[in-house]
């Protein structure tokens, strides 16, 4: 009786097999585009621009996903604003982690309040890839810490324990501002915090603590608001024991192959246990 119901779930697994092969099966994979830009600076919306000072050389920079596209034949950015507009030919980097364009740029001489439109272009071969980031002139300066170190646009903080510390010290008109804070923001497990920071020296220092929830890959952003307007200083990354990677292909089976195999190994199984057991007799 096993013997022959082993037979059934092998025939079966195989017939499966060799149906899902005949016959065609539409898999949907909702993924990332090929070729995808992510500015990191400035990364300020329309809403939140990233504040700029007179005069102060900054590094334009934004990653990339490069899925199977090859090199990547233009990648600019184009900086617009009232009396302004320029071409910035950019650089292409690529780590085991992630792909890089950048470059180095003076900040013009603008009225304080001047908003600058970052249109960031990409392409490789017919692939294209676009995206937009804002930065605006003038208004309070600092740099954000974690951890006491400083929170540059290359940043990604690994931290083997869950409690974060963060500080912000303002080095240009820190008495307009009016509020500090952070955004910790997580896809998995899912995270959307404002975290409030204290004003510890009067206009010139903020701090606060934040503890994550659990191990992932965190976002952390750090915001000032002054004249009624929210401004973006800082965009970076948080691993608590996690390793941040871009999305990688893999190896996937359609329902029909994966009962298949399983009932084939099934079938397989019974069959030679039943002999094992024939022989002991």
């Amino acid at each position: 009786m096993q013997k022959t119901l082993g037979w059934i779930m092998l025939l079966a697994g195989m017939s499966l097999l060799l149906i899902s092969q005949v016959f065609s099966f539409a898999t949907v994979i909702y993924a990332t585009p090929a070729l995808t830009i992510y500015p990191s600076f400035p990364s300020g919306t329309l809403s939140s621009p990233t504040l700029l000072k007179v005069g102060a050389k900054y590094y334009l920079e934004a990653y990339l996903t490069v899925l199977d596209v090859g090199s990547l034949t233009l990648k600019q950015v184009t900086i617009t604003g009232t009396g302004y507009s320029l071409v910035v030919s950019l650089t292409w980097s690529h780590t085991v982690n992630y792909d890089k364009i950048a470059a180095w740029w003076t900040t013009p001489v603008l009225p304080e309040g001047t908003l600058l439109t970052f249109a960031w272009h990409v392409e490789a071969g017919t692939y294209k890839a676009d995206a937009t980031s804002y930065g605006k002139i003038g208004g309070p300066i600092g740099k954000f810490y974690i951890n006491g170190q400083e929170a540059n646009i290359d940043s990604v903080f690994t931290v083997s324990s869950p409690t974060l510390t963060f500080s912000f010290k303002c080095t240009q008109l820190g008495d307009l501002i009016a509020s500090v804070w952070i955004m910790v923001e997580c896809d998995t497990p899912y995270v959307d915090q404002k975290v409030p920071m204290t004003e510890t020296t009067v206009d010139t220092e903020w701090t606060g603590t934040y503890t994550l929830p659990s191990r992932g890959t965190y976002s952390i952003v750090g915001y000032i608001s002054y004249a009624g307007q929210t401004f973006r200083l800082m965009s970076v990354f948080s691993n608590f024991d996690s390793e941040f990677q871009l999305p990688s292909a893999g190896f996937k089976l359609n329902m029909l192959q994966i009962f298949g195999l399983a009932s084939t190994g099934i079938g397989l199984l019974l069959i030679f246990t039943d002999k094992t057991r024939a022989k002991k007799r």
